[in-house]
């Protein structure tokens, strides 16, 4: 897919003056990633149409600060809610919140009050001296945390952030070792931390957080740091020895992935701690405060969970800095003057705050909706359809959607759209949004989601299986090879799709054997796999004839067909064709087959002459499905024909030749002439019974012509991005300017994307009665859309060829491969007379 950057120059151009109505749909055609389906990609926040002063800003950034995080070319100025605003005044809906920070959103009236009065009266005054704020956050910490679970917090250490709230922790840990030790406990310094874990990058804290991305650049780290595997428990008495002074756990890891640990787990890690005289901590700095809808997470959990030492930060003063660490008496005891301390800790202006935050997080009513929220959240994410989601995990307001590919470029496909979101370990995006977020809230940014996914499901297939198609044609047998060799890269790709679980995905709801999608849903996958019409489809097991085919023995096969041919064809083990058409008639009417398939016995004898057989040519074929006629005699002419199961090796096969379309013979497929002469299969192979095949084809073809005609559109939607890349090349230059300044490309432009968009809306709208009324009900919806799709990607493909001069009807574009569809229009005067006689 062509990303908006290759258009930059010609959507700056274009809008210098006013234009008529096709040039400004010409306009957003040229700004736009490709619309797939129902996810509607436009770009409303795109990164390339930002203000100019965004980079002005960089500049001075990048000139004058150390660059540590890499940042998209977004600057904001202010917030409001779950809202942030950037410069040019473009609104994002945020679902990261600073990082689970800003619990109560951004700019609150309270906080913003709170922070105002305090720093009327004293702002910092260290750790010399007492101040009234950090007394009362205190005690509504200690008092809070015992009224609502088992932990029997007795003080408070105040820091700046949660790393040095870690860090303290540790430090604490280490110090109740060391005067506690017995003889021969001199090396009892040892910490325990777990994988996918995050601590924080201070020393300390970085040598418990075991990433090598994070650790590396830094060796050596702090010694004595050991890391288990997260929720083993089996593993616990491994790691957790006579010489480990402290355990530090997540009760909800957030950067590895929102993974909730098990309570068995925290059980057999309070027990063993207790056994071997360690310090069990807590690290709620992500994951507490009100974030799963308790005050703090471990209170989802038994008594037998609670710690000795609890650490926060994030979201105790919603944005202004502050950490703290809550004990229990063991460790307050141990602790003396001098052991530790902070300048800025516990300062008048952040305890202030902290006090108002948490007193309106800790209300049970707040909490409430805390939960309720969460839940929704969660079953809005579970209602999200797409092959590349794997699992929803979730406690309270922190979620995690975890993908079977790298999610990363979700996170700008979701920002040029106005959603904030963030990654995580393992695959996942992370969601840790203001607490007190409202259901609108969430809903509005659940469809910017989808559109984001639709837009990244678009992006996954392009960046897999577009660069694979030089590579499968140059892997194409040459002679006498040709219909013998499989390119070897599409079951690389098949191999791949199917461990995302992109694979069998034509076969729908209805079938238990399939993934259980709709038509309506599949429909908007086949034009993303239309994009690459070659090697796409194949590689998600879902090309033709096969999909038909397998549909054919899923709704209508025995057991035994089953097993012998829909088990390996679903299992890309074996490809097959389809015998229908012939050479001598006009086969758009199936009454003209003359194919014979005559009883003799406990077997058919089959004799035909079959032609554009797709398939037929293929190496891999092992099955035909062949139609003919078992009562040539019968008074309906729909109940003549049959459909027989043919193994391809049956004696009396004979694969005449290849056909060719406009000089391309499809190889290794083919779409091949091929004779039946007194070919003699058992009764057995007769597909759902004798004179049903006409009710066999309806069946297969009606959601198999929809599958086409959206891949037929998602070859217009590629033809269309192509077309663009070629009209605002800035090396191409007519009579001075770039080629879309002219105005008839400006509207060749609109055109196309004007009915790319009208035939996407037949389709899908095909697609959906299919799926409401079955194929037969669909019949008239089916047929306009087969008029209308092929008319459409023609049009397409001729004025793109137009905007690419010689070179648009050379091997070097991809549009003969889109021919073969075109040969749908012999049938348009036909489909035309049905719809016309269907609406009277």
């Amino acid at each position: 897919m062509l990303r908006n950057s290759l258009f930059t120059a010609s959507r700056a151009m274009l809008t210098r003056q006013s234009r008529p109505a096709t040039a400004s749909i010409a306009i957003r055609a040229m700004s736009q990633a490709s619309p797939v389906a129902a996810h509607n990609h436009a770009l409303s926040h795109a990164d390339v149409d930002a203000d100019p002063k965004t980079l002005d800003i960089i500049d001075k950034h990048a000139k004058y600060t150390l660059t540590t995080y890499g940042r998209p070319p977004v600057v904001f100025t202010h917030g409001k809610g779950s809202y942030l605003y950037d410069v040019g005044h473009r609104e994002y809906l945020d679902f990261t919140a600073g990082i689970a920070v800003n619990a109560l959103g951004h700019s609150d009236p309270e906080v913003a009050r709170v922070l105002f009065d305090q720093a009327k009266q004293v702002v910092h005054l260290s750790n010399l001296y007492y101040n009234v704020p950090a007394g009362e956050l205190a005690e509504q910490l200690i008092e809070g945390t015992r009224a609502s679970g088992d932990f029997n917090a007795s003080k408070i250490f105040f820091s700046n952030s949660g790393t040095e709230a870690n860090e303290g922790a540790l430090k604490f840990a280490r110090k109740v070792a060391k005067v506690t030790a017995k003889p021969g406990q001199e090396n009892k310094f040892g910490v325990v931390s777990f994988k996918n874990g995050f601590h924080g990058r201070s020393m300390g804290a970085l040598s418990a957080t075991p990433n090598p991305k994070y650790q590396k650049p830094f060796l050596p780290l702090v010694p004595g740091f050991a890391h288990a595997p997260y929720n083993d428990v089996e593993a616990v008495d491994q790691y957790v020895t006579e010489e480990t002074c402290a355990v530090i756990v997540e009760p909800i890891q957030g950067e590895g992935g929102i993974n909730v640990a098990s309570e068995a787990f925290l059980k057999k890690l309070r027990s063993r701690c207790n056994e071997v005289g360690a310090l069990l901590i807590y690290d709620e700095i992500q994951c507490g405060l009100g974030r799963t809808g308790k005050l703090w997470a471990h209170q989802h959990f038994s008594h037998e969970c609670t710690p000795d030492i609890l650490t926060m930060a994030k979201p105790l003063a919603n944005g202004f800095p502050i950490g703290a660490i809550m004990i229990t008496d063991k460790v307050a005891e141990k602790i003396a003057i001098g052991d530790h301390g902070t300048t800025f800790g516990g300062n008048p202006l952040g305890c202030a705050v902290a006090s108002s935050v948490l007193r309106r997080i800790n209300n049970p009513e707040f909490l409430d909706t805390v939960n309720q929220n969460g839940k929704h959240f969660k079953e809005q994410l579970e209602s999200i359809q797409s092959p590349l989601i794997k699992e929803v995990r979730s406690k309270g307001m922190i979620l995690g959607l975890e993908f079977k590919v790298d999610p990363a470029p979700l996170v700008a496909l979701a920002r040029e759209r106005g959603l904030l979101i963030i990654t995580a370990a393992n695959n996942t995006i992370r969601f840790v949004p203001a607490l007190n977020i409202s259901k609108a809230e969430i809903d509005q940014g659940i469809s910017i989601l989808k559109q984001a996914i639709g837009a990244f499901e678009d992006r996954t297939m392009d960046n897999d299986c577009l660069p694979a198609e030089d590579i499968y044609e140059s892997q194409v047998g040459k002679g006498d090879q040709r219909w013998k060799v499989v390119p070897p890269i599409i079951e690389e790709l098949k191999a791949k799709a199917r461990s995302l679980g992109l694979w069998n995905l034509f076969l729908h709801k209805g079938y238990p054997e399939g993934p259980g999608l709709t038509n309506l849903e599949y429909a908007t996958l086949c034009e993303i796999t239309g994009r690459c019409p070659r090697v796409a489809p194949e590689a998600l097991n879902c090309s033709a004839p096969d999909t038909g085919n397998m549909e054919v023995f899923a709704k209508y096969g025995t057991a035994a067909q089953k097993q012998k041919y829909l088990v390996p064809l679903m299992n890309g083990e074996i490809r097959s064709a389809f015998a229908m058409t012939e050479i001598a008639v006009s086969s758009s009417d199936a009454t003209n087959i003359e194919t014979r398939i005559d009883r003799v016995g406990d077997h058919y004898i089959i004799n035909g002459h079959k032609w554009w057989i797709s398939g037929a040519g293929d190496p891999r074929c092992k099955v035909f499905l062949v139609m003919g006629k078992t009562d040539p005699g019968n008074e309906s002419a729909y109940k003549q024909q049959s459909i027989v199961i043919v193994d391809a090796g049956t004696p009396g096969v004979e694969v005449v030749r290849p056909m060719t379309v406009f000089g391309y013979d499809d190889a290794p497929e083919g779409h091949c002439e091929v004779k039946f002469t007194n070919v003699k299969v058992p009764v057995s192979n007769i597909i759902a019974g004798e004179g049903r095949g006409f009710e066999v084809i309806q069946g297969r073809l009606g959601p198999g012509r929809i599958h086409h005609c959206m891949r037929a559109i998602g070859m217009a939607e590629r033809t269309l991005d192509l077309m663009i890349a070629r009209v605002t090349d800035p090396s191409r230059r007519t009579f001075g300017h770039i080629l879309a300044r002219h105005g008839t490309i400006a509207a060749d432009v609109a055109k196309i994307r004007i009915e790319i968009n009208a035939a996407r809306l037949l389709v899908l709208s095909a697609a959906d009665k299919i799926d409401k009324v079955n194929a037969k009900g669909a019949l008239r919806d089916i047929a306009m859309a087969k008029v209308m799709v092929p008319n459409m990607l023609q049009k397409a493909i001729d004025l793109a060829i137009q905007a690419f001069g010689a070179a648009g009807v050379s091997q070097d574009t991809l549009w003969h491969g889109s021919m073969l569809l075109l040969g749908v229009f012999v049938l348009q005067m036909a489909l035309m007379r049905f719809i016309f006689s269907s609406w009277h």
